[in-house]
């Protein structure tokens, strides 16, 4: 009987700390949507500077999607944006064919060259300039 029984303060403590590991789970999740519409807003709205310091501070993660399909390199480009372009690459976006053909389709040179080659470097360098001077 005494066996039977400690099997079952096991198995309850168990079971307590499976919820405590699915709620803190489930708590988790909602802040990465929330964090991935964040990056998602801003890059809609075209806002470079909200975008970059979250990207610095890893606020966002850089495989975000929209809800329609769409990455968050992939938005970016199709905004034209290549300071959004070159830090969301600095930051770990991998382009993939697709955001290359998008790039290719808007023709921007620059952002062409980034998402095919990967160097950054340039534009970041471009940007902190400009801020700089304004």
């Amino acid at each position: 009987m005494e066996l039977y029984y400690g099997s079952d303060k096991l198995m309850f403590l168990l079971i307590i700390i499976l919820v405590v590991f699915i709620l803190l789970n489930k708590r988790k999740s909602q802040k990465n949507i929330q964090q991935n519409n964040n990056l998602i807003n801003s890059i809609l709205s075209n806002n470079t500077e909200v975008v970059i310091k979250n990207l610095e501070s890893r606020k966002y993660g850089v495989h975000s999607k929209a809800k329609s399909g769409e990455s968050a390199l992939e938005l970016a480009i199709l905004k034209d944006n290549k300071y959004m372009v070159a830090y969301l690459i600095k930051y770990g976006a991998l382009p993939n064919p697709k955001e290359l053909k998008t790039a290719i389709k808007c023709k921007n040179e620059e952002i062409i060259h980034v998402v095919r080659t990967g160097k950054y470097q340039k534009i970041i360098l471009e940007y902190k300039l400009l801020k700089k001077n304004s």
